[in-house]
This record gives structure tokens, sequence and C-alpha cells, in this order.
């Protein structure tokens, strides 16, 4: 995907890291949904750009202090999500108790995504200049 052909639309908007960006980025994914008549991915997809979200808000660090959403339709009739941010530290699935408030956002991508997501060193899509990571995630119906 990195040079995708012109034809394949992509929907990209930047966030400033507040608590507030997971909502917007919600919204801006339900219009963009709306617009390709994907609606029957928004409940799964809402909740994947959600976590990634407020992840890149809770825990990325680095000088730009923007975060970026990128949505894409795929072939198979679902979407390709990702979240940039300026961080080159990978999120780590944690093992969270019953009483931990935080650490479960990874499980739910994996379970909502059936395991279809990952994380790329920005400079894969961008070049080598590049800093920072992406986080990706597949919505939609099951490669098999």
């Amino acid at each position: 995907m990195r040079n995708a052909p012109p034809s394949v639309p992509v929907a990209a908007q930047r966030w400033p890291k507040t608590s507030r960006s997971a909502q917007a980025a919600r919204h801006h994914l339900r219009d963009v949904l709306d617009r390709w008549e994907l609606r029957d991915l928004a409940d799964a997809a809402e909740l994947v750009v959600s976590e990634l979200v407020t992840n890149a808000v809770r825990h990325a660090r680095g000088a730009d202090r923007l975060i970026e959403t990128r949505y894409q339709p795929t072939p198979d009739g679902g979407l390709r999500i990702e979240v940039h941010d300026a961080d080159d530290r990978v999120p780590v699935v944690r093992q969270a108790s019953a009483q931990d408030e935080s650490g479960r956002g990874l499980h739910l991508v994996e379970a909502l995504t059936d395991g279809r997501w990952g994380v790329l060193p920005r400079a894969h899509r961008e070049g080598a200049g590049a800093v920072g990571k992406f986080v990706w995630a597949h919505v939609g119906p099951a490669p098999w």
C-alpha cells in the first residue's frame, strides 16, 4: 500500500494529542464510512480507531504533537485503519488484572480484527526521514 493507485480513496486527518481526539476521529470515520457506503463496518471500526487513537494520545512521545488517522477501503469490502504518531516505541499487549482500569485495548483490537493488525515504522510508508510508527488494523470480512 506504499504507493496506492490514485483510484483507491484514502481519508486522512490530523488530530491534536488531546483526550477529545478519539471522539473526533470516530465521528470523522463514521462520515467516511457513510460516503464509501461501508456503514456495516462502523461499530467495529469505531472501536478500533478509538482504542488506537487513545493509545497514541496517552503513550506516544515525540516532538510532533499531532496524530494522524488514515482510512482506506480494501478490495475484500473491509477497511484499513492506520494511526500514525511520532514515537518509535511499539505498543505492547498487556495482561491486565481484573482490578486494572486500562490495558485491554489491544486485546479488543485483536478480537475485532481477527488478529489482522500490526505496527510498522513510518519510514516504511513515508520514506527514510520519517520518524515514529503507525499502527494498522483491518476491519471487515475474514480473509478465509
